[in-house]
C-alpha cells in the first residue's frame, strides 16, 4: 500500500498478481499493526505467513523481486555498513564502499558533526553486492575541506 500514491499492490512469490486504488486508510498508526488476523479477534491464524517486512516508502517490482529471492536462499544476514573508506590527500578525493542490494540504489549524506545532514548524492545505482563512489569533496568545499566529516549512506 502507497499512502501518497493510494493505490495498493499484492505479490504472491515475488511477482505482482493485483494492483489498484485504495480508498479510505487501511492502516491506524495509532493502533498495533495485526499481519494475518484483523486485530478485534484473540484467536490464531489458521495459516503461515513469511517474509514480512514494512518499509518507510513503496518498493518497486524489481525490489519485491529481490526481496523474495533473497528470502529463498537467505544466507546470513548482511549488516548495511560502510565498508571501506579511503581518501586522497592530494586529490581531496572520498571514496565510499558499502554492502548493496543489486536492485536498489542509494543516497550519500555527510555531517560536520552528526546531527545535521547534507546531501553529496543521490541517485546511485548499486554496482552488485557492494558499490562504491567517490566524491571530489574540493568541489564541495572550495574554501578548504573540514578536517573531520561523517558519511552515512540511504537506500533510497
Amino acid at each position: 500500500w502507497d499512502r501518497v500514491a493510494g493505490t495498493g499492490n499484492i505479490y504472491f512469490n515475488g511477482v505482482l498478481v493485483l494492483s489498484g486504488p485504495v480508498t479510505g486508510d487501511p492502516v491506524n498508526t495509532a493502533n498495533a499493526i495485526f499481519i494475518g488476523r484483523d486485530g478485534r479477534e484473540n484467536r490464531p491464524s489458521n495459516f503461515r505467513i513469511d517474509e514480512v517486512a514494512i518499509y518507510a516508502y513503496p518498493l518497486t517490482d524489481a525490489q519485491v523481486l529481490n526481496h523474495y529471492n533473497i528470502g529463498l536462499n537467505p544466507g546470513p544476514p548482511a549488516r548495511f555498513e560502510i565498508t571501506e573508506i579511503t581518501y586522497d590527500d592530494n586529490t581531496g578525493v572520498v571514496g565510499l564502499t558499502w554492502n548493496s542490494s543489486p536492485v536498489d540504489s542509494y543516497r550519500v549524506e555527510w555531517s560536520p558533526d552528526l546531527v545535521d545532514w547534507i546531501e553529496l548524492a543521490d541517485g546511485i545505482a548499486s554496482d552488485g553486492s557492494t558499490t562504491t563512489e567517490e566524491f571530489d569533496l574540493n568541489l564541495f568545499f572550495p574554501t578548504g575541506i573540514p578536517e573531520e566529516l561523517y558519511f552515512h549512506v540511504l537506500p533510497e
